[in-house]
């Protein structure tokens, strides 16, 4: 009875300041937002950001003012900057999903997302860095001191301008008048749990929540590593991304050793499989946009509220850019084009049916050049039919053309591994694979693409297009030292780079004889392959058998 009062009184409306309207909508950030059950038949929005080759991963709880919209730069800025993986948690009431933000709430969407990183992605608790700001250093350090008592740790606890407890706080603020409420967020009770490192950042010019809250937590912590970090000169909402919080994280983790730990087995293609086999990417039917109505706290009870947690500015330069961004008033999900609203308005029609369907109001939006709109229509498609090679190939073209390479390479080699017969997996694969990884890469998956497919027209196109990359440019054939009468590794009738290696041809006196010439050695390691057991891409050509460090062809 007295946690539902408690998670139904007033307080909550002083405590939560959500973003009115939300910074994000449902299908913002297509390929990082998904969707978690919260154990009471709803469902609420996260953010994951995979790094590869990351040894850790950061679960991000943001402050009482602010979204995953106004959040999203700062979680990339980890990603990038920590080499972390990132995930972002959100609140019940936050986002495009309406719902009661109150303590209950919090803790429980906080420990749906750390059991999605442990159950479904695999990641240890002792690879997981909990990083609560504001009023989510509550739900961040009850989660470690949970985790305590069940002898388990985390890798880290990181706590930016934390509280005693919201009652301790209120009564700083108000008074007396402060005792009638129920407590809340009670740090002081749950760090004497917390064995984990532990970093505490606070400012030192802070009104709002005074430093000595950090002094005071710090001093009770039992961590055997843990580390007070006062900014001078800054108070509440004054921090800079990169000098107040990306660099002492990061020597705090250098400190306790997390970055020197082995990998996680965890890439962009592993979480793409995990969150389409587990229909994470479906977003839930919304009928009406979180906004302003009665269920929402008022204009001045918000006005307060927005004191407990936000930030003005991140003062967080893009990488590559002179920039600023300012968290707080950016709407995210901009990059790409896409941005919170689909196609400049808020559109908003029920989920799909079937796939057929969806793969249908997906190739619409890609042909008007909604990307955000496709890959979340191709999502739900596949979640319906995680065996549709088409969905994958069309979800890797909308994320090619907001240049997201890296989503574009994971969805097509889904495509090609479902159906490894169908050639034109094998160009969506390939046009990704340069991009990432360059051209002679690229050379290899058109290689593999005419095995499945001899003589087609487009592969032979684009294996030219690297092709003649690789060659710094040249148009010609006739050009290229591969015209010497000592090495003719093509077709007798190529007579254009368009018809470039549809074999691997018949006169080569030895391997040493083409290196002499400058064939490209990934021209080589192809045409060894090629013609492994003698198989020719054109039946019945006769050809050489190339191999490599051999010093003569062996003829059929």
């Amino acid at each position: 009875m007295a946690a539902f009062i408690k998670d139904h009184d007033f307080v909550n409306e002083f405590l939560f300041a959500a973003p009115t309207p939300a910074t994000y909508q449902e299908r913002s950030f297509p390929g990082d937002i998904f969707w978690l059950d919260d154990g009471e038949a709803s469902k609420f929005p996260s953010i994951f950001l995979c790094k590869e080759g990351a040894c850790c991963c950061i679960m991000y709880l943001h402050g009482n003012a602010e979204d995953l919209g106004l959040s999203h730069d700062l979680l990339k800025a980890f990603r990038d900057f920590l080499n972390v993986h990132v995930l972002g948690v959100e609140y019940p009431g936050y986002g495009p999903v309406p719902g009661n933000p109150c303590e209950g709430g919090v803790n429980r969407h906080t420990r749906a997302a750390f059991n999605f990183l442990t159950q479904k992605l695999r990641i240890p608790p002792q690879r997981i860095i909990v990083f609560g700001r504001s009023i989510g250093t509550g739900p961040a350090t009850n989660l470690v001191s949970i985790l305590s008592k069940q002898r388990k740790q985390s890798a880290a606890l990181i706590l930016q301008s934390p509280y005693r407890s919201i009652k301790t706080l209120a009564k700083e603020l108000v008074g007396p008048i402060a005792n009638v409420i129920m407590d809340r967020f009670d740090n002081e009770a749950d760090i004497v749990n917390c064995h984990s490192p532990t970093l505490i950042i606070h400012g030192r010019q802070d009104e709002l929540i005074p430093v000595r809250h950090a002094s005071v937590l710090y001093d009770k912590c039992p961590a055997e590593a843990k580390c007070l970090e006062i900014i001078e000169g800054v108070d509440h909402n004054a921090f800079h991304a990169l000098d107040h919080i990306i660099r002492p994280v990061s020597t705090f983790l250098q400190k306790i050793g997390a970055d020197r730990l082995p990998p996680l087995p965890i890439t962009s293609h592993s979480v793409m499989r995990t969150l389409d086999e587990g229909q994470f990417l479906i977003p839930p039917d919304i009928p009406e946009p979180r906004g302003e109505s009665a269920a929402q706290p008022g204009f001045v009870v918000r006005a307060i509220g927005s004191l407990l947690g936000k930030t003005n500015e991140w003062g967080l330069d893009s990488i590559g850019s002179n920039e600023r961004i300012a968290n707080h008033q950016n709407v995210g999900g901009r990059s790409g084009g896409g941005g919170g609203m689909v196609n400049g308005a808020d559109k908003r029609v029920p989920n799909p049916k079937t796939a057929q369907e969806a793969k249908e109001r997906g190739n619409v939006a890609l042909a008007s050049g909604n990307y955000d709109e496709a890959v979340a229509m191709y999502s739900i498609g596949i979640a319906m039919d995680p065996r549709n090679h088409v969905l994958y190939s069309n979800r890797s073209a909308a994320h090619a053309h907001m240049r997201r390479f890296g989503k574009a390479k994971d969805n097509a080699a889904e495509c090609v591994e479902i159906s490894p017969d169908w050639w034109k997996g094998y160009v969506r694969l390939g046009q990704a694979v340069e991009m990432v990884d360059g051209a002679a890469a690229a050379f290899d998956v058109y290689m593999r693409g005419l095995r499945v497919s001899p003589g087609n027209p487009k592969l032979e196109g684009k294996l030219a297009d690297v092709y003649r990359k690789s060659l710094g440019g040249k148009a010609e054939l006739e050009a290229s030292p591969l015209s010497s009468p000592a090495c003719k590794v093509v077709m007798e009738h190529v007579h254009s780079m368009l018809q470039l290696l549809r074999c691997v041809v018949n006169r080569c006196d030895s391997v040493q004889e083409c290196m002499r010439v400058r064939v490209p050695r990934h021209l080589l390691l192809a045409a060894s392959a090629a013609c492994a057991g003698c198989e020719c891409l054109v039946p019945g050509h006769m050809h050489a058998h190339v191999r490599l460090g051999c010093t003569r062809n062996t003829r059929r």
